[in-house]
C-alpha cells in the first residue's frame, strides 16, 4: 500500500497516469474525480512503465553501494 492511502485512504486517493496528456486533460480529468467523490488506485502500471535497463542500472549500483 502507498503511504498516501496510508494516510488519507483509498477514498481520497488519486492516481494520475498523465503519461502523453496536455495539461487541460489532466486538470479535468483530476476535477472530475474530485467532484465525483472517487478515489482512483490501481489504473497505472508503473513497473511496466520503467526502462528495463534503467532498473538493472540501479540494481547494480545498490550492489556496489552495499559491498
Amino acid at each position: 500500500m502507498s503511504m498516501a492511502i496510508d494516510l488519507f485512504g483509498k477514498d481520497r486517493v488519486i492516481e494520475v497516469d498523465t503519461t502523453g496528456k496536455d495539461v487541460q486533460d489532466i486538470v479535468k480529468y483530476i476535477i472530475n474525480h474530485v467532484l465525483s467523490g472517487n478515489g482512483v488506485i490501481g489504473v497505472v502500471d508503473w513497473l511496466d512503465a520503467l526502462d528495463t535497463d534503467f532498473l538493472i542500472g540501479l540494481s547494480k549500483e545498490m550492489d556496489e553501494c552495499v559491498a
